[in-house]
C-alpha cells in the first residue's frame, strides 16, 4: 500500500490487487469512458448520457476481467497437464474455465445491447425504439439491415460482424438459456493420443455451433465439427476488440491518446480515502475540534444538532479509526480541515490556536465546563491554514490511546 498523492481532505492510495483479480484499465477502456463528452453524443441529454457511458465503461471491464481469469485458469489446466506424466481423465477445475467463458460471452453480449441502444438514441430515437424492432441487436448484425436503418455509419461497420455475432450468440444463448454439457478430462491441442480428439474424453471440445442454435438441449447437440473451445474464445475476443476499435477509431474518428508518459497502470492511485470535516468550536478565542472516545459521551453533547437545526443543515456523529497510511510506525487520527477557510477570524483572532479536546463536558450553551476535557494544542491557525491546502489534517490522543474515537461532523454529501 503507497500514498500517491495529498489532497486537503483527501489521500489517493495505491493497493496491490489480491491474487486473482486482474487490472482491466487498458487504452481502449480509458477511449471508451471518455466518450460521453464527445460531440457526436452531445444530443443526448446530459445526464442520461453520463450515466450511459458509465455503465458501458464498467461492462468493458467486466468483459476484460472475465478475459483475463479465463486466462489464468487456462494457464493453471496447461501447467497441471505439462506437469503430470499421462492424460488427464477428470480435473475438477475445468468447469472454472467455462464458468469465465461463460460469463465473458454473457458481458459481451449485454456490452452489445447498451452500444446499440446508445446509438440509436444518438439517431434521435426515443427509449423504447432504440432497443426493439430495426434497433433490436438480433437484426443489426446482419449484412442486411432493416432498411429504415441500412444508411447508418455504425451499423454499416456492425454489418461485417454477423458471423462473429451468431457465434457469440449462439453459444451465449446456450450458456444462460439452455445448460452446457462438457467432458471431465482435457487434453493438448497437439496431443496424438485417440481420447485427445475425442469430445467425450477432452473437454476442451464444444458442441457444434448449428446444434445449439437451434433452442435445442444438452442431450441434442452434437460434435462433428471438433471445434476447440480454446478457438472460439480466441476469436470471440479478438473479433470483439476489431469491432471497438473500429466504432471508436474509425466511425467516430475519435482520436487516440499518447499515454507514453503517463504513470503506469498499475501504479495509478486505486483508492481514494477521503476525511471528514469535523464541527469545530471557537472556545477561547480558538479553534476546537470536540473528539470523544465513547460513542455515548458524543451524543450526549447536542450542540452541533441545535446550530445545524437553525441553519437548516445536518450533523451527524463518525467513528474514526488509526489512519497508518502516513507512517505504519505511527497511529493517528485524520480529519480534514479546509473547512477552516470558510472561517473569518477578525484581528483579536489572528494568534489563534488549533486544538483538539477529548472527553469534554460542554452545557446547554457549547460552554465547556471547567476542568473536564483534555486539550491538546496542535498549531496555530496560521499553520493550519497553510498546512491544509496540502493535505489533511493528523492528531494523536495522548495517554487514553483508544483504537476509535468519535467526532461530529456536517452532512455535505447529501
Amino acid at each position: 500500500m503507497r500514498v500517491f498523492a495529498y489532497m486537503p481532505n483527501a489521500i489517493l492510495v495505491n493497493v496491490d490487487l489480491p491474487q486473482g483479480i486482474s487490472n482491466t484499465d487498458s487504452e481502449l477502456s480509458r477511449a471508451i469512458f471518455s466518450l460521453d463528452s464527445e460531440n457526436i453524443f452531445l444530443s443526448i441529454p446530459e445526464s442520461e448520457r453520463k450515466s450511459l457511458f458509465t455503465s458501458l465503461h464498467t461492462t468493458y471491464e467486466r468483459c476484460q476481467y472475465h478475459y483475463h481469469r479465463y486466462q489464468e485458469i487456462e494457464l493453471f489446466l496447461s501447467t497441471t497437464r505439462k506437469s503430470l506424466p499421462i492424460e488427464i481423465s477428470y480435473d475438477a477445475s475445468l468447469k472454472y474455465m467455462y464458468f469465465e467463458i461463460q460469463a465473458l460471452f454473457g458481458s459481451i453480449r449485454l456490452f452489445l445491447d447498451e452500444i446499440i441502444y446508445i446509438i440509436a438514441r444518438k439517431e434521435g430515437n426515443t427509449h423504447d425504439e432504440s432497443f426493439s424492432g430495426d434497433w433490436a441487436v438480433n437484426n443489426v448484425f446482419k449484412t442486411s439491415p432493416p432498411i429504415a436503418i441500412r444508411h447508418v455509419p455504425e451499423i454499416v461497420h456492425a454489418a461485417h460482424f454477423e458471423t462473429w455475432y451468431s457465434k457469440l450468440n449462439g453459444y451465449r444463448n446456450a450458456f444462460y438459456h439452455h445448460g452446457w454439457n462438457f467432458s471431465s478430462g482435457h487434453s493438448d491441442t497437439n496431443d496424438l493420443s485417440s481420447r485427445a480428439s475425442s469430445p467425450q474424453h477432452n473437454g476442451f471440445f464444444v458442441p457444434d455451433l448449428d446444434s445449439v442454435k437451434r433452442n435445442s438441449k444438452p442431450f441434442q447437440w452434437t460434435w462433428n465439427d471438433k471445434t476447440q473451445i480454446l478457438d472460439v474464445v480466441a476469436d470471440v475476443k479478438s473479433e470483439f476488440k476489431r469491432f471497438i476499435e473500429g466504432l471508436v477509431f474509425t466511425v467516430w474518428a475519435i482520436a487516440k491518446q499518447d499515454y507514453s508518459n503517463a504513470v503506469p497502470i498499475l501504479e495509478q492511485p486505486n483508492i481514494i480515502v477521503t476525511f471528514p470535516f469535523p464541527c469545530v468550536l471557537l472556545y477561547q478565542s480558538n479553534v476546537v475540534i470536540p473528539v470523544f472516545t465513547k460513542l455515548n459521551k458524543a451524543e450526549s453533547y447536542t450542540h452541533f444538532q441545535d446550530i445545524a437545526a437553525a441553519n437548516d443543515a445536518k450533523v451527524e456523529i463518525i467513528q474514526l479509526r488509526k489512519n497508518k497510511l502516513f507512517d505504519p510506525k505511527i497511529e493517528y487520527f485524520t480529519v480534514g480541515i479546509s473547512e477552516l477557510e470558510r472561517l473569518n477570524f477578525h484581528e483579536e483572532h489572528e494568534n489563534s490556536r488549533l486544538q483538539i479536546v477529548v472527553d469534554a463536558e460542554f452545557d446547554s450553551v457549547g460552554n465547556l465546563k471547567d476542568g473536564l476535557g483534555t486539550f491538546v494544542d496542535l498549531m496555530s491557525l496560521a499553520e493550519a491554514k497553510k498546512d491544509i491546502a496540502v493535505k489533511p489534517l493528523s492528531f494523536y490522543v495522548p495517554e487514553i490511546n483508544p483504537e476509535v474515537v468519535y467526532i461530529w461532523r456536517k452532512i455535505t454529501h447529501l
